[in-house]
């Protein structure tokens, strides 16, 4: 899931949204939005859903959180801290890898338990959503990871840390389970290859094995960051070019089999998740992340950093705030549509059309005229969208309700990560043998963590504080 904030730490204000529940008002505020409905209609619809939203996850009224200022870190200090928690030789590494690390918040010094600096290294990650996002981002994602891969080693060796994974709810993976995976898929490429041999002679044997071929697609899916699990797809798409074979020069009487064309249609199904561009945008893919790798190879051990409840509240909010978003942009495009009907719009509708009635020769002769007059109307038509949207109460009264619901999604799941890293600590006090000296955790490049982590440790009942340092991409702010 990435994050919605600018890299620099800054101060998160939003200005006070009117949302109580009126849990008498939720039945009707939940009923499907007509077709061309008006605006007061469709923002109460958003409102409400966001309400009902808010219900699930145990919060009444949509408020701005309380302001906290993070203080920019000097330069000298920040370096200084930097080189005594990582070393220098990590340091140079990370800038050879083309990112750069800086101290965001500094860890307490003066409490009565623990405190640890995070070393919050910034991913990019595919999209959360299915889609083609997923397939066009992909070489982008995946140079990015091959340099957090080379970074790792020194990271961890630096901290004496797992990598605390975003993405993933399991408690401490210990590397040294990797080779069950590796006994999995070795075992599923013998049982391809030995029914690869030749193709099936009757449906019956056909259906086994397209079986197997389904199970070892879902396997795909559950291994897709392992590093043989390319070779897993190449067996199941060969599998799949047999039972093709198979299914073109069958006999009529198998063809007339009603097994037959449910082997078909399942076939086809197989066949359309195996095209590269299907695959990668479904995700059932091979895929290289970077601390996944790690972990496959005997190189790193991994803890979850998410639960599902909090997951779902934040996904909940994400649902809504993407509601919010599209119903600010559906105002713009309906103050575009008035304009149409205003005597600015019917002038640029005239301008338009005149110039179409002329010759190439003309329109270039004219074309000085014709560019003053619609630099005017479109000048006309800004202002106009600017007073029938923008400027509205209703535009800003979304608008600061998608910066509060932004930053309520990220409070949950960045609460999340200090939760989990403080119960690492105190059930391993001695990991690797002399305990964690720092967390290493790989999230999303947009999240700051500096507010939420100095919220954190004002709380009453933390029983570790953190400092944040960043390794970030400059490139990528």
């Amino acid at each position: 899931m990435e994050g919605l904030e600018k890299k620099q730490p800054e101060r998160r204000e939003a200005d006070s949204v009117s949302l109580s529940v009126n849990p008498e008002q939720l039945p009707a505020i939940n009923g499907v939005q007509k077709k061309g409905a008006g605006l007061a209609e469709r923002l109460a619809g958003v409102k409400g859903r966001i309400a009902v939203a808010l219900l699930a996850i145990g919060t009444q009224t949509l408020e701005a959180p309380a302001t906290h200022v993070v203080e920019p870190i000097p330069q000298e200090v920040s370096g200084r801290i930097v080189a005594e928690t990582l070393s220098t030789s990590v340091v140079e590494k990370i800038h050879e890898q083309g990112f750069d690390v800086r101290v965001t918040l500094p860890r307490p010094e003066s409490t009565r338990h623990s405190s640890y600096y995070i070393i919050h290294f910034g991913q990019l990650h595919e999209s959360t959503y299915v889609g083609l996002d997923r397939a066009m981002y992909k070489s982008v994602v995946e140079k990015h990871q091959r340099r957090m891969y080379a970074l790792y080693p020194q990271l961890l060796s630096a901290c004496n840390s797992p990598i605390f994974q975003e993405g993933r709810s399991y408690g401490l993976q210990d590397k040294t389970l990797a080779p069950l995976d590796d006994k999995k898929i070795q075992e599923a490429l013998s049982n391809i290859e030995a029914i690869s041999k030749s193709r099936p002679v009757s449906v019956t044997e056909a259906i086994d094995q397209l079986a197997i071929a389904e199970r070892v697609g879902n396997m795909v899916k559950a291994l897709r960051r392992h590093p043989q699990v390319q070779r897993l797809i190449h067996a199941e798409t060969f599998l799949a070019g047999k039972l093709r074979e198979f299914a073109n020069s069958a006999e009529e009487n198998d063809r007339n089999d009603e097994r037959f064309r449910e082997f078909n249609l399942r076939l086809r199904m197989l066949e359309t998740s195996n095209n590269p561009l299907f695959a990668a945008a479904e995700g059932s893919d091979a895929q290289f992340q970077a601390s996944s790798r790690l972990f496959f190879e005997g190189k790193a051990d991994l803890v979850g950093l998410e639960r599902a409840k909090e997951n779902q509240d934040a996904m909940s909010l994400i649902s809504v705030r993407n509601e919010a978003i599209d119903a600010r942009g559906q105002m713009v495009k309906d103050a575009r549509t008035l304009f149409r009907s205003t005597p600015g719009g019917k002038a640029m509708e005239a301008l338009f059309a005149e110039i179409q009635t002329l010759s190439s020769a003309d329109a270039e002769k004219r074309a000085d005229e014709f560019s003053t007059r619609l630099r005017s109307l479109t000048e006309s038509e800004k202002r106009f969208v600017q007073e029938h949207s923008y400027q509205t109460p209703e535009y800003q009264s979304l608008t600061a309700s998608i910066d509060i619901l932004n930053y309520k999604i990220q409070d949950i799941r960045e609460t999340v990560v200090y939760e989990k890293v403080e119960e690492f600590v105190e059930q391993y006090p001695d990991y690797g043998g002399t305990g964690l000296k720092c967390a290493v955790i790989e999230y999303g490049k947009n999240h700051t963590f500096a507010e939420s982590a100095q919220v954190w440790n004002a709380r009453s009942n933390t029983h570790v504080s953190f400092g944040i340092i960043d390794v970030f991409d400059p490139k990528e702010k």
